[in-house]
């Protein structure tokens, strides 16, 4: 009988070894896939808000990148703007200070009889700073009539 109870020993110690050996394999198996599961699920989500705060993060500077240069051009196209339209007043006030000063010799008669022997224009006598001032004041025909003769005068 001690030969059976040997046996039957061994056999329970056996069948009780593999039944243990394949439940903790069964809840390790289980519990270390629960785990990886999770840690990679959450890395990846991390991964994921990362690549998409990457991403929002360099369209955010290619917008505000945009919106300086679009500032910039605009702001230069505005300089461009005035650029122009102060040659185009300084054209204009030259071209009438031009006109102007050919119609000073009919008010102002002693300017004609300085005409140059090769020109029909009259030649106006010098007077330094009257055109700089002139232009510089926006004068009317009798303003510049006026700053010329006290010019003249000296």
């Amino acid at each position: 009988m001690e030969a059976l109870h040997k046996a039957l020993h061994e056999a329970l110690h056996k069948a009780l070894h593999e039944a243990l050996h394949e439940a903790l394999h069964e809840a390790l198996h289980e519990a270390l896939h629960e785990a990886l599961h999770e840690a990679l699920h959450e890395a990846l989500h991390e991964a994921l808000r990362t690549e998409a705060l990457h991403e929002a993060l360099h369209e955010a500077l290619r917008i505000e990148a945009l919106h300086e240069a679009l500032h910039e051009a605009l702001r230069i196209e505005a300089l461009h703007e005035a650029l122009r339209i102060e040659a185009l007043h300084e054209a204009l006030r030259t071209e009438a200070l031009h006109e102007a000063l050919h119609r000073v010799p009919a008010i102002f008669p002693i300017a004609s009889t300085r005409a140059s022997a090769h020109t029909a224009r009259p030649v106006l006598p010098k007077a330094p700073g009257v055109l700089k001032y002139a232009t510089s004041q926006n004068l009317t025909l009798d303003e510049l009539s006026t700053v010329r003769a006290h010019f003249i005068s000296f």
